[in-house]
């Protein structure tokens, strides 16, 4: 791209980004007050070259969680709200490329619809490398199709009020035939956003009375080993539920360097929680490691932290090694008592 029209790109992120205002006083975290956020063409240009890589990280290390958590699910259907340039769609073939076999694509910008589709076009045939792949700027007005699996990724807090996230969440779940998975940036306004959606969908389908509506059941598969209130939120000091993806930019300046993105996530599933489900507690702060023992905090099944202090003489000598080389995000394979 042309350096004038790179210029000219950044320039309106930076006049968009001016818009947008920090919420709870806490820097950092921006909410959009206003309208949609619209992309032109060479602001989608843009998006791509700064977003795509950590995108791509974060989406494709959540559907990989899936897959290991859920080897029997295999999703015939993808639904993406708010697709961009297409990240979800390829991390969706990453993980499940046999069994996928259509596509929908809702993105309000016709510009990141195009540049997605350009991606797609096969240089030896010049058509789409996939199949049955729809491209649309509007979500459907009919509930009767669903898709075995649904995601938004990094679209929620591209709508203007909270009405509308409401709305465009109960809109996706309505679509799901099986997962729905949102994610978020991890700063507090992404992690709301999330936990917005993880207790709207729970509230209606586990605690609002059936209106007819044919309510199943929903239940937590990541990052939350509960379907209760979040502990987090119960803290003086609010902190988002939030994990580390690394990801290596497309355009290093000099050598590769590996980068990091900090995402907020649920993913939800359609029926109530199995009896025999995984109930190991989740890392949800930094393993602090000392000499002889490791200091775990973790969100465990019964909805409340713990702090776990794991020691090779009252825990045993795997537990004790799983827990030294564990990491924030990780499950802890221990069976907490309540």
């Amino acid at each position: 791209m042309p350096k004038r029209k790179l210029s000219k790109a950044k320039r309106n992120i930076r006049c968009e980004f001016a818009r947008w205002k920090p919420i709870g006083g806490i820097t950092g975290d921006y909410v959009n007050w206003g309208s949609n956020l619209l992309y032109n063409y060479f602001q989608s240009l843009a998006y791509l070259a700064g977003r795509l890589p950590a995108n791509y990280a974060s989406i494709y290390k959540v559907f990989s969680e899936v897959k290991s958590r859920l080897p029997l699910f295999q999703p015939r259907s993808f639904f993406d709200f708010g697709s961009g340039v297409g990240s979800a769609i390829w991390a969706s073939r990453a993980v499940w490329e046999q069994s996928l076999n259509e596509y929908f694509c809702v993105d309000s910008s016709s510009s990141m619809n195009d540049i997605a589709q350009d991606l797609l076009i096969d240089e030896n045939t010049g058509k789409s490398s996939i199949k049955n792949i729809f491209f649309r700027q509007f979500l459907p007005a009919s509930d009767n199709i669903k898709y075995d699996l649904v995601v938004s990724a990094f679209s929620l807090l591209d709508l203007p009020t909270v009405e509308d996230r409401v709305r465009t969440i109960d809109t996706l779940w309505r679509k799901t035939n099986d997962i729905l998975v949102i994610i978020e940036n991890g700063n507090l306004a992404g992690f709301y956003s999330v936990l917005d959606a993880r207790d709207y969908v729970l509230q209606i389908e586990n605690q609002l009375p059936d209106v007819g509506l044919n309510r199943n059941g929903a239940h937590v598969i990541l990052p939350c080993p509960h379907e209760f209130s979040c502990p987090l939120m119960k803290e003086e000091k609010k902190k988002p539920c939030g994990f580390y993806v690394p990801y290596e930019d497309i355009f290093p300046r000099h050598r590769a360097v590996i980068k990091k993105d900090w995402i907020s996530y649920v993913v939800l599933k359609k029926g109530s929680r199995p009896t025999d489900s995984n109930t190991w507690p989740r890392i949800v702060q930094p393993v602090l490691k000392k000499s002889r023992f490791v200091i775990c905090r973790a969100c465990c099944s019964d909805g409340n932290l713990k702090e776990l202090i794991i020691t090779k003489a009252k825990h045993g000598r795997h537990a004790y090694r799983c827990a030294r080389s564990s990491s924030l995000g990780d499950l802890l394979p221990l069976n907490i008592e309540q």
